[in-house]
């Protein structure tokens, strides 16, 4: 976490440091990011850098963390215009962040999958308090489509998450394939869909 002397810089010269430690995490595996890279691409002494971040992974984990509420925002803002659909949002979700265009959710994605097995960065991925995204699809899912109660909700997110990262995985591996699985990814999320339609609520 970010000492309060970095909270206390101004909005520019964090904004500033920050584009710098993306960029360099970017282009670069965890284990070859440097803070030498980082600091010298904005000219700042490296006693200053430590005093705003503890280490690299202090940075890292700052960096990571604001993603996966930038990944957060994803799921919500598509479940809303699926209008609480829940199907729909895992649809449009895969379709936003295997969208090159969207530069900033596709960096994350892409280094988070190829630094996936780094022991390092074990001690860089945030173990702060537990996301609140599965209580936010709880509140915006339209309950009229899936009947669902909620602890069910609940299950339906942990079997579609996995799915979802698998596909967007499989992509970024193989992006020439990039609409067979995402053929595939539908057909699974029809599956699932079509099993509990079946069901007797």
């Amino acid at each position: 976490m970010p000492t309060s002397a970095f909270f206390n810089l101004s909005t520019s010269k964090k904004e500033e440091i920050l584009k710098a430690a993306k960029e360099e995490f970017a282009n670069n595996l965890y284990e070859d990011a440097s803070i030498n890279k980082i600091i010298k691409s904005i000219d700042m002494p490296r006693g200053t850098f430590y005093l705003y971040f503890e280490n690299k992974e202090d940075i890292y984990s700052y960096i990571f963390e604001d993603y996966v509420k930038t990944l957060d925002n994803v799921f919500i803002k598509n479940l809303k215009a699926s209008n609480g659909n829940i199907f729909d949002m895992y649809i449009k979700a895969f379709d936003f962040v295997t969208n090159k265009s969207n530069k900033e959710i596709t960096t994350l994605i892409n280094k988070f999958f190829l630094n996936i097995n780094s022991k390092q960065l074990e001690c860089a991925i945030p173990k702060k308090g537990k996301r609140n995204l599965h209580e936010e699809i709880k509140k915006n899912i339209n309950y009229d489509v899936i009947k669902l109660d909620e602890s069910e909700v609940y299950t339906l997110i942990s079997i579609l998450m996995p799915i979802f990262f698998h596909n967007v995985a499989s992509v970024y591996r193989a992006p020439t394939y990039k609409d067979k699985i995402k053929e595939h990814y539908i057909n699974q999320i029809n599956i699932i869909k079509k099993g509990i339609e079946s069901e007797d609520l």
